[in-house]
């Protein structure tokens, strides 16, 4: 007894279907022959009737076939099925904040072609080379990066990967407090919108121009030290790594500094004349302490 295995073909892509037909020779031929078949692989799926059968193979698949005839007499024959290797899969952070640029994707390298996408979001810029991806993340939002792997041969078998991206929104602080100050104020309060799973961080620059309480949460006291011009900044993060800063400029003006000039020896009875520096944009109120010892005739913006 002889039997030949054929197969429609012997390289395929996976999933493909292969037609198999086995002929047997003699035995006893004055009955049907028997056949039995099987796979070594169990992802292979095979379907048989008699002498023929279908395979389709996810992977190289060994088939085989055992025929026997009326008095026992066998024969079993194998052919493989090869199916080209083609297993793409994406590494990359699947959870990515708004705006975030150069985010890389990399399926594993191979002499295939690999054919890149970004679905269900729009992307504010993309670029591939081989099995590398890179993202210019732009609004938040859910989405998928897909890769489809080709041989690169007459087959042109393909198999296509994904990986779900989550594309959070960055936090959005707004500071709010008063724009102005005097020097020395202290106890001035700014605040931004609080989100209790958020974090903040508060910066009062020039260094050194201000003393802040509770620098870490979303309201913070400031106590203005000298004049000039501030700039607070907060910096909000969200549990998922996305931050944003915003700033705020604030005018801290100077105290006036009055230099009171004048006689500091008197006589009882003396009419005498004082006066103190001028600034034009200050206003000046004078007084005599104690208020017994003296009568106050008159004032100007500067003397009396």
């Amino acid at each position: 007894l002889l039997a030949v295995l054929n197969a429609s073909a012997n390289t395929v892509c996976p999933y493909d279907t292969v037609e198999l037909e086995v002929e047997a020779f003699g035995g006893q031929i004055n009955q049907p022959y028997i056949y039995d078949w099987w796979v070594d692989i169990a992802s292979c799926q095979l379907l048989f009737n008699d002498s023929v059968a279908t395979a389709i193979p996810e992977t190289s698949t060994w088939v085989y076939v055992k025929v026997e005839d009326a008095v026992g007499a066998s024969f079993t024959d194998s052919l493989l099925i090869t199916v080209p290797g083609i297993f793409p899969s994406i590494s990359g952070p699947s959870s990515v904040c708004a705006y975030n640029t150069n985010t890389q994707y990399i399926t594993p390298s191979t002499t295939n072609i690999f054919k890149w996408a970004v679905q269900g979001i729009n992307p504010d810029a993309v670029s591939s080379n081989g099995n590398t991806f890179t993202v210019d993340w732009g609004q938040a939002g859910n989405g998928d990066i897909r890769v489809i792997e080709t041989t690169n041969d007459l087959l042109q078998c393909s198999d296509t990967a994904y990986l779900s991206v989550v594309v959070h929104p960055n936090p959005d602080p707004l500071p709010s407090g008063p724009l102005e100050a005097c020097e020395a104020d202290s106890g001035l309060i700014y605040f931004t919108n609080d989100i209790p799973e958020n974090s903040y961080d508060w910066t009062v620059v020039p260094k050194g121009i201000a003393d802040t309480i509770y620098p870490d949460t979303s309201r913070i006291s400031v106590g203005w030290e000298y004049s000039g011009l501030a700039t607070i900044l907060v910096e909000e993060t969200s549990p998922y790594g996305c931050h944003s800063t915003r700033t705020m400029n604030v005018t801290v003006h100077p105290l006036p500094r009055p230099n009171v000039q004048g006689m500091d020896t008197v006589c009882l009875g003396d009419t005498l004349f004082y006066f103190s520096g001028l600034d034009p944009e200050s206003n000046y109120s004078w007084q005599i302490t104690p208020s017994t010892s003296a009568e106050l005739l008159s004032s100007a913006d500067t003397n009396f």
